[in-house]
């Protein structure tokens, strides 16, 4: 599926927009570039495990949920 776009300047620009079906991957929760104590001593090690593992991971979860993706 995809749509044709006119730009200000009268170029025609060429859109494709995903569907679950067109796209199957499922998005990913990206590493930390850094370790979880890297914050301390104004965020604890334990809050960012939290904080990054399980509430960004359920985020994520539930956006490929509410998207069929696996």
């Amino acid at each position: 599926m995809g749509a044709s776009l006119l730009a200000a300047d009268g170029l025609k620009i060429q859109r494709k927009f995903h569907t679950p079906e067109d796209s199957p991957m499922a998005f990913t929760v990206p590493p930390l570039p850094y370790a979880f104590d890297a914050l301390e001593p104004y965020i604890d090690a334990k809050t960012m495990e939290i904080h990054h593992d399980k509430h960004h991971g359920a985020y994520v979860t539930n956006v490929n949920k509410s998207l069929g993706r696996p």
